[in-house]
């Protein structure tokens, strides 16, 4: 998964857990055996279940451990629907989801940042403006890891 798709894949699972942490705000207690509230409180959390499934079906397939568990955490729904226990469970499969991608992109961001030497790759004081121009792209271009870029504005110069 690339970097672009994490951090899409991140800000999705936040809004999620974000609406799981309203809607929680709103419980009450419930008898045992009740799903939910109401009618309305057992939809919105039936709705966020099918999101954070499909969230992870569409990028890591059913095959995958977290789908896998989510799937088995949303099994002890009654009569088609999931309750708040199940809502639980499968908020935190989504938490941890998040923390290891989290934790990953945190690694991957620093493995590119420390691997760089130098801010500029050319360092070099000339008169004419169209070179300091190209001069600033290129090293803009290096920072920023647009190598292939890089290496055309260098043929440029």
């Amino acid at each position: 998964m690339s970097v672009k798709n994490k951090n899409i894949v991140l800000k999705q699972i936040e809004e999620i857990l974000g609406e799981y942490n309203k809607l929680k705000e709103t419980f009450e207690p419930i008898g045992i055996g009740y799903l939910g509230a109401d009618q309305d409180e057992i939809a919105k959390m039936n709705g966020l279940i099918t999101r954070a499934k499909a969230l992870v079906l569409k990028h890591f397939g059913e095959e995958s451990i977290y789908f896998k568990q989510m799937e088995m955490h949303s099994q002890g729904g009654r009569n088609g629907k999931c309750g708040r226990g199940e809502l639980h469970a499968i908020m935190e499969d989504l938490r941890v989801l998040y923390d290891n991608l989290k934790k990953d992109y945190e690694s991957l961001k620093q493995s590119f940042t420390t691997s760089l030497k130098f801010e500029k790759i050319i360092e070099v004081d000339l008169s004419d403006s169209t070179y300091e121009e190209v001069i600033a792209e290129i090293n803009g271009t290096y920072v920023d890891h647009y190598f292939a870029s890089m290496y055309i504005m260098v043929r440029k110069l």
